[in-house]
């Protein structure tokens, strides 16, 4: 025993901040899941139904960041192969409630390490005696829980590429959704709804619905995506009463590329025998990441962040990668109050082409950001194909933001990332950090800091070499 404690004291996590905000698992806990994991080089390895198997990898050669990935042998990355393993094992009794608590850096894949169990179970049971019954009955089989519009399009756009080889009915539930369509989709069954707490909350109060709560009757698999975010304090009672609404769930999984304290004291109390599955790179910014600190109290800068952010994005200009292709680049700042601002001293002052996204009451709205968002979420675009459609060419699109858009979405070829300033928390650094470097592609983070900075931040690029976890 004394022999595990000293391992897990080893290396011990780097304290990021004024104070402490993440749990880091247990080093034995995560060395099973990586010994677990090395032993899976392929998805055929793995317990699927062969149709979602084929339609996963099929989806994953389509619209993977790796350029070179190889349909005939298609490695699952840690989080999917452990996470499939351990969900698919066969059970004693099938009826009775697992929770699994999922944890990966980001960018690893996360989502079909949940989605992949998920559906699989949903055409398994479409093999059972009595399927030929129910399967045009008003009910919901699954639900997938997320905080955002924008990361609910995204978990959306990934099933609607499957579903139609699966023959899965997927819905989209979010703010701009209309209440026709929700009732002409529950005219039959859903397979799978994509959605927010809130909005799931709304179907029981929908006086055109004959008793609602029964169409909660049949959910048996519910994942909630970012889990640190849906079970902090401001989202944890709606939440869970949207996983009250399903009495006969047998799978509930909890997916996030970080454990805060407080998230895992919120689920050791409300589910004390979740089943943990997470690798050995949580809480660690992924070594594909080139990370610069930048300090702006040194010349030129002169305590400039301005002058500071003007030189990274003329240095990212003309460095000469990305050749052929229209760079994009990822801005966040601590504050709403600074979008504007800033986006506005970076297209007068220096000519850039800007977009500004902000959330809240106040902000865009869910449609205007997902339209500002896409040119950031796609593939880059080929300069040539841009002169043919008659736009103006920009080699480098800039895109300012706070962390509304740092939790969970997939930037598409993204590879320069901006910190305008010091994120508050290890839990921000993360998030932010990981918009680039995902699945193993390079990607650059700069950092800018002053004179009113402590002095721990200047050690994060040794802590990315030399890959410890955050605190």
């Amino acid at each position: 025993m004394a022999a595990a404690n000293q391992k897990d004291a080893a290396v011990q996590p780097y304290g990021y901040g004024d104070f402490s905000g993440l749990h880091q698992p247990a080093t034995r806990s995560m060395e099973g899941i990586t010994k677990l994991a090395s032993k899976i080089d392929d998805f055929k390895q793995l317990r699927l139904v062969p149709d979602v198997r084929s339609a996963i990898v099929k989806e994953l050669t389509t619209n993977s960041v790796c350029r070179d990935i190889n349909s005939n042998h298609l490695k699952p990355t840690e989080i999917q192969a452990a996470a499939i393993k351990i969900m698919q094992e066969k059970r004693r009794n099938p009826e009775e409630l697992r929770t699994f608590v999922l944890s990966a850096e980001t960018g690893s894949g996360k989502t079909w390490a949940y989605l992949a169990p998920m559906l699989s179970k949903l055409k398994e049971d479409e093999l059972a005696a009595g399927w030929d019954i129910i399967k045009d009955k008003q009910q919901i089989r699954a639900v997938v829980l997320v905080p955002t519009h924008e990361l609910l399009t995204q978990v959306y756009g990934t099933l609607a590429a499957v579903s139609e080889d699966l023959g899965l009915n997927v819905f989209k539930w979010g703010g701009g959704t209309p209440y026709n369509e929700l009732f002409d989709k529950l005219e039959h069954r859903i397979d799978v709804m994509v959605t927010t707490p809130n909005k799931l909350k709304t179907i029981t109060t929908l006086r055109r619905l004959n008793s609602p709560l029964k169409l909660f009757q049949q959910v048996k698999y519910i994942a909630v995506d970012e889990a640190d975010t849906l079970m902090d304090k401001s989202w944890v009672e709606d939440t869970y009463d949207c996983i009250q609404l399903c009495p006969n769930t047998t799978d509930l999984v909890f997916v996030s590329a970080t454990i805060p304290r407080e998230f895992n004291r919120t689920v050791e109390k409300l589910f004390p025998v979740a089943t943990p599955i997470a690798t050995a790179k949580i809480h660690k910014i992924p070594k594909s990441i080139d990370f610069k600190v930048i300090d702006a109290a040194a010349a030129p800068y002169k305590g400039s962040r301005n002058k500071a952010l003007a030189q990274i994005l003329y240095a990212i200009h003309k460095d000469g990668t990305e050749q052929g292709f229209e760079k994009r680049v990822l801005i966040f700042v601590n504050e709403k109050k600074d979008i504007e601002k800033l986006g506005e001293l970076l297209v007068e002052t220096y000519g850039h082409d800007v977009t500004t996204i902000m959330g809240g009451r106040d902000g865009d709205s869910a449609d205007t950001r997902g339209e500002k968002i896409a040119l950031f979420l796609n593939p880059p675009r080929r300069l040539e194909d841009i002169g043919e459609t008659g736009e103006i060419q920009s080699q480098l699109k800039v895109l300012v933001t706070t962390d509304v858009l740092a939790r969970g979405l997939n930037f598409h070829g993204i590879k320069n990332v901006v910190l305008y300033h010091v994120p508050n928390t290890s839990i921000d650094l993360v998030h932010r950090a990981g918009r680039t470097g995902r699945m193993n592609t390079k990607g650059r983070v700069f950092m800018i800091v002053n004179n009113q900075d402590k002095g721990w931040v200047k050690g994060l690029p040794a802590v990315v070499k030399k890959q410890i976890p955050l605190a």
